[in-house]
C-alpha cells in the first residue's frame, strides 16, 4: 500500500521518514522527489493497508515532531518483552525524557531512541557507558546519527569491543510491566499551494492514499 507524502522540507532525508512513518507500520521504501524552490514529496510503501488506514484516520498522523540530534540517543538490543513505559522510566534516572520510539522487529532485538529535554542526559549516558537495563541485558547506547539506524543496529546483540568508557550503570534486576529527530523546520504549510507557519517543532505534512 502505497502513500503520497508532501510537504517536505528540504532538510529531511529519507531515514528520518521512514523513521517517523514506521511507528503505524512496517515501511518497506520510502521515496523522495526533490525540488529545488518547493517542500519535496514522496511516497512511502507499507507492507499492507492497515498502517495507511491508521495515518489517515488520525490528524496526529499528519504532524511529524522533529528533536536536535543531540537532544536524543539510539538505543539497541532492546527485548521484546520490554515497552515504552518500562524504558522511558529507566532512562529518567537521567535526565527528563520526553519521549521514546520502539522500532519492533521480529527475528531481531527492537531498538528505538530517547529523547531528553537538552544535551545533558545524553552525555551523562554515554561517558556512563556499558548501560545495562537488568542483570547481563547491556544496551547498545550510542549518539543518533543521520545514517540509517538499521547500520548502527548491525552486531548489537552483544557487547562492543573495546573498554567501558565508564563505571557503567544498571537498571533494575527484575522487569516491570508495563516514538521524532533534528533540526527544526520553517514555514511549512499542511494545505499545497499555501504556507502556514508551524508552531514550535512541528512539521504538517500532506498526506493521500494512493489506489
Amino acid at each position: 500500500m502505497v502513500l503520497f507524502v508532501g510537504n517536505i522540507p528540504h532538510d529531511v532525508e529519507k531515514t528520518e521518514l521512514v523513521e517517523f512513518f514506521e511507528q503505524f507500520g512496517s515501511v518497506l521504501d520510502f521515496k523522495i522527489i526533490s525540488r529545488g524552490k518547493h517542500p519535496n514529496f514522496g511516497f512511502v510503501v507499507f507492507n499492507d493497508s492497515e498502517p495507511v488506514q491508521k495515518i489517515l484516520s488520525k490528524s496526529e498522523g499528519r504532524r511529524m515532531v522533529r528533536y536536535p540530534d543531540a537532544h536524543q540517543l539510539f538505543v539497541g538490543n532492546i527485548p521484546h518483552d520490554v515497552e515504552k513505559p518500562e524504558l522511558m522510566e529507566f532512562f529518567e534516572q537521567f535526565g527528563s525524557v520526553l519521549d521514546f520510539k520502539i522500532i519492533s522487529r521480529e527475528k531481531h532485538p527492537n531498538f528505538g531512541f530517547v529523547v531528553f529535554n537538552d544535551s545533558e542526559p545524553v552525555q551523562k549516558i554515554l561517558s556512563s557507558r556499558p548501560i545495562e537495563l537488568f542483570d547481563n541485558m547491556r544496551l547498545n547506547v550510542q549518539k543518533k546519527k543521520t545514517h540509517s539506524p538499521r547500520e548502527a543496529e548491525r552486531g548489537d546483540a552483544s557487547p562492543r569491543p573495546g573498554k567501558p568508557r565508564g563505571g557503567g550503570v544498571r537498571g533494575p534486576s527484575s522487569q516491570g510491566g508495563g516514538t521524532n529527530k533534528p533540526s527544526l523546520g520553517s514555514g511549512l504549510s499542511i494545505n499545497s499551494g499555501s504556507t502556514y507557519p508551524t508552531m514550535g517543532n512541528s512539521v504538517y505534512l500532506i498526506l493521500l492514499q494512493l489506489v
